[in-house]
């Protein structure tokens, strides 16, 4: 095959076209992604709404007053009259990285054009972070696919423009890369090199939580993981030590680095949400392993059955730290209308049906037929690789990710960026399982017999049950199905539905004008 040519060798690596080809597409996604992202510009190179403001002033105190000035400040130009305690109340790793890249990047460049253009920077690169994550769970091509698909989704992009400077694209990149690092761990051979992996998919998660409370979204999807480990892999003796350790070093960084989320994360039910299934899959690990065959199954479940509600019964008693009544909300979407302050806030409006439409489109298709292929019972796991099935805990993880990720972005219009990462995830799953179902079909021999009055043995015959045609035409279909939402409405595509004026331009009205 030509993508399997050679091109050169660096020590045992082997550099082949098909790499090449995976950098192209890569290159390709950073670009859209970043020419998307970027539009607003047009308007004018300035801040787009209010944070950005306050985040920039607080970046430019670290530079000009040092950390230990940064961690003692109580600036009183904000939360007029009684002031605000930045290190305990903003988002710290913003800006902390901005400052230090700033340092290394900026030039001659002021701070202020520097902020502007650091959400296109932080946001474009994730895209290769989602290729990375995805390939990890369901191959290089699904990856590619999801590279391309979170470049142009505009739940991400409306939340990452130009101006943008606020925590939602570089916790989304902490985050990814976390999770990124601790699947990449589990899948790794050499202990040593999953340790090395586990520990900075701890180290990264947390500053994730740090930069955006959003990000702690991923912990239950994690908690969930974790619970159903001990059922789908078998490799028990490394889950033992891996999952522990990546639950340390997160609670660790996160609860003693930063005082947001700091230690009320940690030994509040937020923490109780990792560490709760981290006790539950050693305890069903080690019933597994004194249990005889027969019975191992039941009584796994059975103390799972005991173990959920032992949690229940902690998580209600009011003993441990709650948490703050968003994130509740987030959970139970019922308690919106208790609290008219949060009800009242937009950005907390429950998105509509048309809004899903309008934001996934065709991915929606594509997302429920990845989930239908990681259920359905027939799965051709020598033909696939990873196989799309329950017993590949990877696949499972897909699962979870998208089941929790659709539940939390019914709830705040908001969190539809972790929805649409769930999507993206299943969707690139279930479009590159089909495309590859389709296109490495190959000729079959059959067999056709023959009329009798011809005098003629029964013979065989070749046929291509799918040529050429189908298959291009197949690809067609499947562009232009992907092509549409980035043309049609004229006006409310997903290119064109991103663009808009920074408010400072617009006097934030909705017209999209500058003045």
């Amino acid at each position: 095959m030509i993508h399997d040519t050679k091109l050169f060798q660096v020590r045992n690596f082997d550099f082949h076209l098909r790499h090449l080809l995976v950098i192209g597409i890569l290159a390709i996604s950073f670009s859209i992604s970043a020419m998307v992202r970027s539009q607003a510009a047009d308007y004018g190179f300035q801040l787009n709404e209010f944070d950005p403001y306050f985040n920039y002033r607080a970046t430019q105190y670290l530079l000009d007053n040092g950390i230990n000035a940064y961690i003692h400040w109580h600036d009183d130009m904000s939360w007029y009259p009684q002031g605000r305690d930045v290190y305990s109340t903003a988002q710290v790793p913003l800006h902390f990285t901005d400052a230090i890249l700033y340092k290394i990047f900026g030039g001659g460049a002021s701070l202020y054009n520097f902020t502007i253009i650091f959400p296109v920077i932080f946001g474009s690169l994730t895209t290769i972070l989602v290729f990375a994550l995805v390939r990890v769970i369901g191959g290089t091509t699904a990856g590619l696919f999801a590279s391309l698909f979170f470049a142009l989704s505009p739940p991400i992009i409306v939340r990452g423009t130009i101006g943008w400077f606020k925590s939602e694209p570089l916790g989304l990149f902490y985050g990814i890369l976390g999770v990124y690092l601790f699947l990449s761990g589990l899948k790794s051979d050499n202990h040593k090199i999953a340790a090395a992996k586990l520990v900075g998919a701890g180290f990264f998660l947390a500053i994730g939580f740090a930069a955006w409370g959003g990000i702690e979204f991923f912990i239950i999807p994690l908690g969930l993981f974790f619970i159903a480990l001990p059922f789908v892999r078998k490799d028990h003796k490394f889950l033992l030590w891996a999952i522990p350790l990546f639950v340390a070093v997160t609670m660790a960084v996160a609860g003693g680095v930063f005082a947001r989320p700091g230690p009320a994360f940690v030994f509040g039910i937020r923490g109780l949400v990792l560490i709760g299934p981290t006790i539950m899959l050693v305890i069903i690990i080690l019933i597994q392993k004194f249990s005889k065959e027969p019975v191992r199954l039941r009584n796994s479940l059975l103390a799972l059955a005991a173990l959920v509600i032992i949690g229940m019964v902690i998580f209600s008693s009011g003993i441990l730290a709650t948490a703050s009544f968003r994130y509740l909300n987030a959970v139970n979407p019922f308690l919106t209308s208790e609290d008219p302050l949060v009800d009242s806030v937009a950005e907390h409006a429950t998105p509509t049906l048309a809004q899903n439409f309008s934001y996934f489109s065709i991915l929606m298709l594509f997302a429920g037929l990845g989930i239908w292929l990681i259920f359905r019972t027939k799965n051709t796991e020598a033909s696939s690789s990873p196989p799309l099935s329950l017993k590949n805990e990877m696949m499972v993880f897909a699962l979870i990710l998208g089941i929790v990720g659709a539940y939390a972005g019914s709830t705040f219009s908001r969190l539809e960026l972790l929805t649409a990462s769930s999507v993206i995830v299943l969707s690139a799953i279930g479009l590159a399982s089909i495309i590859a179902d389709i296109l490495k079909k190959e000729e079959r021999n059959v067999k056709v017999v023959e009329s009798p009055k011809k005098k003629t043995l029964q013979g065989k015959k070749t046929i291509d049950l799918l040529g050429k045609i189908p298959k291009i035409s197949f690809v067609i279909v499947v562009v232009a199905l992907l092509l549409v939402p980035t043309i049609f409405p004229v006006n409310a595509n997903w290119i064109s539905i991103t663009k808009s004026p920074p408010t400072i331009l617009n006097g934030g009205s909705n017209y999209a004008i500058s003045t």
